[in-house]
């Protein structure tokens, strides 16, 4: 193999390799980190970190309802605990915020 080149390697590697990155440090870590990042279904940092953002922000969510039902004194069972804190649609979330702050139970605020 020749500079110009790249390696293929189906079922193993999931993007080509430059014969560089076997001698060129720089090269050889972007392309490491790419192929590992294909190799777990994303095409770059920046899709990880988007799905690492949304995640916060529904665990903030999550946090806020658990916290709105806390401060009106309405205790979730664990069921309800647990369906909130499993919760990933923001949407979802932001809405059973607002209907713990006004229902009467816990269980009413997540719709059941």
């Amino acid at each position: 193999m020749r500079p110009g080149e790249e390696l293929v390697a189906p079922g193993v590697l999931s993007h080509p390799v430059p014969v560089e990155a076997l001698y060129e440090r720089d090269r050889a870590e972007q392309h490491a980190l790419r192929n590992l990042l294909g190799r777990r279904g994303y095409a770059s940092l920046d899709e990880v970190r988007a799905e690492g953002e949304a995640k916060g922000r529904a665990a903030a969510l999550a946090r806020a309802v658990l916290g709105v039902l806390a401060a009106r004194g309405l205790a979730p069972s664990d069921e309800v605990r647990a369906r909130i804190l499993g919760c990933t649609d923001e949407a979802t979330l932001e809405r059973w915020v607002g209907r713990a702050a006004v229902e009467s139970t816990a269980e009413a605020a997540v719709g059941g």
